[in-house]
């Protein structure tokens, strides 16, 4: 297919198709009715590249064609794509009405006839599928409304113009009425839809699609949302202001709403209730895709009939009993009448000989009469126990019935649970990462923590639910992991393990998470863990080369962890390096998501940090170049890069720069320091929250203070230091685990207990020196790997030889005595425990012969 650059006021030409009309537009472009060569009648929807991005349209296309070939996908098709051409385009086929004006059949044009009426809970069920089957080709509409659901010949709706409008990559944004279907959290962030929250958007818009189905109007704000929304029945649209940072204030400001009648029925409470939980604002209170509202909507008919014919069951049987009760009764008073004439027959039969023969004939009549009586109650009985045996027998039946639903519903949620872990969803990795904290993360947590834990209580004690149970523990382990709380989320982590309820797959993820995990807090253990493992991989993923990618990548980082923790630096480059090389080739072949490339820088930056700890400092300098060109790449392909991606280009700077002033080349580190904390400072007022940031400042701005310091300009250098001093302590008040950042405190102030010292603030240097003493010392007490207790024990030995150098200037002989005694001591221990280096010698020897001139 052959395209020609078009402006906004012509028509595209396209080899092969005559464009008769213009029948659409939108933010992302213009849609055209045309005629192909062979006659057949389609739709042309021409993309405008700036407001659309056609990298991402594309693979999700490719998605649901490879689904389609099943015959599954419920999706207006796409007969032909040209998405990599300029203009781009989709050709389709036409679903329109003729008339004096050819519209599009879409929702929109026909929502009247679905409108609170009886039609209107068919379209949201059919709904429901439509959008179920397109989570299920792993595709996220992102772009719901009712102008993007097209009507087929018998009304199915047919989905469309997925993966387009408020999307991540886009560079210039339009309003669309889409807008209004949106939940808070897309409105305020579109890059989540490549961190796969697509599904819960299309969740929430389903929600609010089907709340106005079936009442007519919108959940929350419907004042203001008629007043900017197409008339229902029209395409007609309005110059809207495009804002939806204020249609997202707007409904974190309406919460709550309520139906405007009551439910007809209990079937419909329950629908009502599902629709309830998909309008959630939390995104984390929906369902996790439309696979599980279609599960949840599906079960409802099958739940009230099991309840009908448990309550039919339970009146059979109260039957059954009343009936079987009463036969009883009956037979033993006509047994006890039978039993008295047998006695009084055979008593008088001598006498009875004597009788006339009509006397005998009546008698026996009488008798036959009475023995025919008890056969009836002997019959009634065996009916009433046949009543009994029947009701059993539908109890059993009842009871195979309510176990095949059970077993469907398990194998339908662990096959939703295996889609959602497509490419781990990084997990692995982010789960024990050091993340900054969102605006209302904790909280979110706190109640999903609370959650899980209920549901737990209440599988606790039912029968055939332990693959669900195993299920909500790896849920449950994983939310503690997110909460820092590693020590509670492991034995969830471990039992799950030990089930052996859930999938292979399942399985080796739980044991990566519990790797990486231990690789974080104690990566000493982790060393059969990872033989066991990675024994494992390659049958597992043996189809899934992205997963392999991921998983191989996830034991290499576990690797370098622990050889970092054994100081076996080298050894722990070579894992960064493979563990690049895994995330590289995953990047090649996924790269419409940017977080495996912000993954890959930062695995960068701490190959970085571990060459450089094993003395290759040109390395250090080079990988941390290249983190930064990584982070640089990703940036350029979006024109405004997100708040995360802009700290990872400057965090890549302010680690250049670091590695600089620790080689002493003072001039190159402070320019990039400069420009660092510029651009940091710029950033905090988007992240305020984020911790990592005010560590960074801290960082560069004891860079600039050293650098003023040897320009003779030591008061603002004092000012610098101070800043990041109060700015640290302030902080660690919220984050006293984070020791980088205590270790950085202590730095700070022995910088500034030198600069006090220059001044000839004599008493204020050994107090300021004695405080950055302190946050070592506690230090050394703590669990802390990074920085390495060596690197600590050293920076001590170091400070307490100058601390006692100072006290004896200040002829303060006990406070020089104490402090170089500590040094001799801090030194003694890190050759015994670190081999006997030069440096230690050197460090020994210089704090033996200070304590010798002072007469010790």
């Amino acid at each position: 297919m052959v395209l020609r650059e078009l402006s906004l006021m012509e028509s595209p030409e396209i080899q092969g198709y005559e464009i008769l009309a213009m029948i659409g537009a939108g933010s992302a472009g213009a849609v055209y009715k045309a005629k192909h060569e062979d006659g057949m009648m389609c739709a042309i929807k021409v993309f405008d590249s700036m407001a659309s991005n056609v990298s991402l349209l594309g693979a999700r296309v490719q998605r649901v064609q490879r689904v389609q070939e099943t015959g599954v996908a419920r999706v207006v098709p796409v007969l032909a794509e040209a998405l990599k051409s300029r203009p781009s385009c989709l050709v389709m086929p036409f679903l329109g009405d003729e008339g004096e004006v050819v519209a599009p059949r879409t929702l929109q044009t026909h929502f009247l006839t679905y409108q609170a009426n009886e039609h209107s809970w068919g379209m949201v069920l059919a709904l429901t599928e439509s959008l179920a089957e397109l989570h299920r080709a792993r595709v996220a509409h992102g772009n719901l409304k009712p102008g993007n659901i097209f009507l087929g010949e018998a009304g199915e709706p047919l989905l469309a113009d997925y993966a387009s409008g408020f999307m991540p990559g886009v560079h210039r944004f339009g309003y669309s009425d889409a807008l209004l279907y949106a939940p808070p959290e897309h409105l305020q962030n579109v890059e989540g839809y490549l961190d796969e929250k697509g599904y819960r958007w299309d969740v929430y818009a389903f929600g609010v699609l089907a709340y106005r189905l079936l009442t007519g109007v919108f959940p929350r704000c419907h004042d203001f949302y008629e007043g900017i929304s197409p008339a229902l029945g029209s395409q007609q649209r309005f110059e809207i202001d495009y804002d939806p940072q204020g249609l997202a204030n707007a409904l974190l400001g309406d919460v709550y709403y309520s139906w405007p009648e009551e439910a007809r029925d209990e079937r419909e409470a329950r629908q009502r209730a599902v629709v309830d939980s998909c309008l959630a604002l939390d995104p984390m209170l929906r369902p996790r895709d439309m696979g599980e509202v279609l599960q949840a909507i599906g079960v409802i008919d099958g739940d009230l009939a099991q309840e009908a014919e448990v309550l039919g069951l339970k009146e059979a049987r109260e039957d059954a009993d009343n009936q079987r009760d009463g036969a009883r009764r009956k037979f033993r008073k006509v047994a006890m009448v039978a039993l008295g004439l047998g006695v009084g027959w055979a008593g008088t039969q001598a006498l009875r000989m004597y009788e006339n023969h009509s006397s005998r004939k009546k008698f026996e009549a009488y008798r036959d009469d009475s023995v025919s009586t008890i056969s009836g109650l002997e019959s009634e009985r065996d009916t009433a126990k046949g009543s009994e045996e029947v009701a059993l027998k539908q109890q059993s039946v009842i009871q195979a019935k309510l176990d095949q639903e059970q077993a469907k519903s398990a194998s339908e949620l662990q096959a939703a649970h295996q889609a959602e872990d497509r490419l781990f969803d990084f997990l692995l990795e982010e789960s024990v990462a050091d993340f900054p904290t969102l605006q209302g993360r904790e909280d979110r947590l706190v109640k999903l923590l609370s959650r899980v834990d209920a549901q737990l209580a209440e599988m606790a004690d039912r029968p055939g639910l332990d693959t669900e149970r195993s299920w909500l523990k790896l849920r449950r382990a994983e939310l503690s992991f997110l909460n820092g709380d590693a020590a509670g989320g492991e034995p969830f982590l471990t039992e799950v393990l030990s089930s052996g309820k859930l999938s292979a797959e399942s399985m080796l993820r739980a044991r990566l998470s519990l790797l990486l995990l231990k690789s974080k807090s104690t990566p000493t253990e982790v060393e059969s863990m990872i033989s066991e493992v990675e024994s494992v991989i390659a049958q597992v993923f043996e189809k899934k080369e992205g997963e392999f990618y991921t998983a191989s990548s996830a034991v290499a980082l576990a690797k370098a962890r622990m050889n970092e923790a054994l100081e076996k630096d080298q050894e722990a480059l070579v894992a960064y390096q493979a563990s690049l090389r895994f995330l590289k080739r995953l990047e090649d072949e996924q790269q419409e998501i940017p977080k495996i490339g912000l993954m890959v820088g930062r695995r960068y930056l701490a190959a970085a940090n571990a060459a450089e700890e094993g003395g290759s400092v040109r390395e250090a300098a080079r990988l941390r170049d290249v983190a930064g060109e990584e982070f640089l790449k990703l940036a350029s392909a979006q024109k405004r890069p997100s708040p995360e991606l802009s700290y990872e280009i400057v965090s890549a700077r302010t680690a250049r720069a670091l590695g600089l002033w620790q080689q002493g080349e003072v001039f190159e580190a402070e320019k990039l320091a400069r420009e660092a904390v510029a651009k940091l400072t710029s950033l905090q007022a988007k992240l305020p929250a984020d911790f990592r940031i005010t560590v960074d400042l801290a960082a560069q701005k004891g860079i600039i203070a050293t650098a003023l310091r040897d320009e003779g300009r030591p008061k603002e250098s004092r000012a610098l230091l101070l800043d990041g001093i109060k700015s640290l302590e302030t902080g660690l008040k919220s984050h006293e685990k984070n020791w980088s950042a205590r270790y950085l405190l202590a730095s700070l102030k022995w910088q500034l207990s030198g600069l006090m010292g220059l001044q000839g603030e004599g008493e204020s240097e050994l107090e300021m020196g004695a405080e950055a003493h302190d946050e070592l010392k506690a230090l050394l007490e703590t669990p802390m790997l990074n920085p390495a207790p060596s690197e600590v024990r050293k920076s001590l030995a170091y400070l307490c030889g100058d601390l006692g150098h100072t006290a004896d200037l200040r002829d303060q002989r006990d406070l020089a005595k104490a402090y170089l005694e500590e040094s001799k001591l801090c030194w003694q221990i890190l050759t015994k425990d670190e081999g006997n280096q030069l440096e230690f010698r050197k460090g020994y020897h210089w704090a033996a012969e200070r304590l010798a001139e002072i007469g010790e």
